[in-house]
This record gives structure tokens, C-alpha cells and sequence, in this order.
């Protein structure tokens, strides 16, 4: 949707809005998606996890976006710390950390919300 900021996928009221040229029917068994738009899927899906779960994500995500434009602050980057719950992470370092997880390159804390990754 052209409407969004840079256009760009948002996920605030727990849907994915995908600006037409990364829409594709589905993310994972078609040939025409690219690793990079699987990780927007991926990041996305975490916003909508993170909606369900009760988080303000379009809140959060303006407070985020304050801080990335105007601030200067990388919000999304961080650095995996072993016993660090997920929920630690910001809203947009989570949805990083799940496309590492997605790729194999960072264990799944995501699924642990009783051992340290809880809500």
C-alpha cells in the first residue's frame, strides 16, 4: 500500500500491510520470494505475535521510530546475550532476532516463555 512511510510493511493492529510490490500470495513455497522478503515476513509475523500478546505495537513503534529518525538511535540493533529473555528486546530487535532464528542463526528463545522468554 503506497500510503505506508517509505513504503514499507507495517503490522500495528495485528495485520500485515505489505506495499504491493512485496505482496505474494505465499512466503513460502513460491519461487518468486526472495530471502529478503521472507525476512519481512518473518519480522512482520513478530508484530502480529506481539499484538496478540497484548503489546501496543503502534505505540511502541511510533515511540521506536522517534528514537530511530529524529534521535539517531538504531533501535533494531542489538547483540544476543545467553539467559536474556526475549522480552527484553525491544519490539523491533524481536522481530529482528526472529528472522535470525528463521535463519538458523540464533537459538529459539522465542518458544521458551517459561524458561526466560516469557511476555
Amino acid at each position: 500500500m503506497s500510503w505506508t512511510k517509505d513504503n514499507r510493511a507495517l503490522a500495528p493492529f495485528g495485520n500485515i500491510i505489505l506495499p504491493q510490490s512485496q505482496y505474494r500470495n505465499y512466503f513460502s513455497t513460491s519461487s518468486s520470494v526472495s530471502a529478503s522478503l521472507q525476512d519481512i515476513f518473518i519480522h512482520e509475523m513478530t508484530h502480529v505475535m506481539q499484538y496478540q500478546q497484548g503489546i501496543d505495537v503502534l505505540k511502541t513503534e511510533l515511540s521506536l521510530q522517534w528514537d530511530y529518525t529524529v534521535n539517531k538511535i538504531n533501535v533494531y540493533d542489538f547483540q544476543y546475550v545467553t539467559n536474556k529473555p526475549f522480552s527484553s528486546y525491544n519490539i523491533e530487535q524481536q522481530g529482528d532476532f526472529a528472522v535470525g532464528v528463521f535463519r538458523g542463526r540464533l537459538p529459539n528463545i522465542i518458544k521458551n516463555r517459561g524458561a526466560g522468554g516469557s511476555w
